[in-house]
């Protein structure tokens, strides 16, 4: 573990009322834990990379006492020789991540949850993305939106044939995609999704209309028809301001 003086996005989870030293300790034994951040000796903030959007630490003044504390794989255990030049990797449940030193911080990138696919889009857009079974053809476009919030995920979309072909998801599950009205153009529910990918575009004559992903591609479908579940994700955000 390194001990820097730095801040995090305000975006968090809840914060623990422990000391320091036990917080850091915890991390470094817990799977999911990556990142500790602190403001005062009893408080603390862990951070699992499975439902942590920002990855961007940026550095404060010393004086106000904020410590960050990176789990990371340094070479041999040896300590670098400045924490200005540093870039170095972690590994939890197999995948490994990686911190680079940027202007005044450090930045995280290509981190999914095992299972989980990446998905690298224009304007630096990283998505990280899942599907989800209900079983017996249960779930509904509006249950599956469900599905993905009851975790702090969205339903999320499918921009390109070439992503479609990078999940490889087997079943038929609903994606983010949905259209009112005329569906002369798509809308997306999870913020980060744009365009609409539909491989097997049906001639429907349904007023609401949603996407759904199956065997590498995407078709539209009546949105209250029952489904096997869901394409869940969430964005890895490289924003640096």
């Amino acid at each position: 573990m390194i001990k820097i003086s730095a801040k995090v996005p305000t975006l968090s989870p809840d914060a623990v009322q422990i000391d320091r030293e036990t917080c850091i300790i915890q991390c470094l034994e817990e799977t999911d834990c990556f990142l500790v951040f602190s403001k005062s000796k009893d408080l603390c903030i862990k951070y699992n990379y499975s439902n942590t959007s920002y990855v961007v630490v940026k550095k404060t003044e010393a004086s106000e006492g904020s410590v960050v504390a990176f789990k990371a794989d340094l070479p041999e255990n040896s300590c670098p020789g400045s924490l200005e030049s540093i870039s170095f990797t972690g590994t939890i449940n197999s995948k490994h991540y990686k911190w680079d030193a940027i202007e005044n911080g450090w930045l995280m990138t290509n981190v999914c949850p095992e299972d989980w696919k990446l998905l690298e889009r224009p304007n630096s857009v990283t998505v990280c993305v899942r599907s989800f079974f209900k079983g017996e053809r249960k779930t509904t476009w509006e249950m599956a939106k469900e599905i993905c919030e009851q975790y702090y995920w969205k339903l999320t979309g499918i921009e390109t044939k070439e992503e479609a072909k990078v999940l490889g998801f087997n079943g038929i599950v609903w994606t983010g995609g949905y259209c009112n009205g005329t569906c002369e153009e798509y809308k997306f529910v999870d913020g980060y999704s744009f365009n609409a990918y539909i491989g097997n575009l049906q001639p429907l004559t349904h007023t609401e209309q949603c996407i759904t992903y199956s065997n590498g591609d995407t078709m539209n479908f009546p949105c209250t028809e029952a489904i096997d579940g869901a394409i869940c994700g969430f964005q890895m955000q490289k924003i640096l301001d």
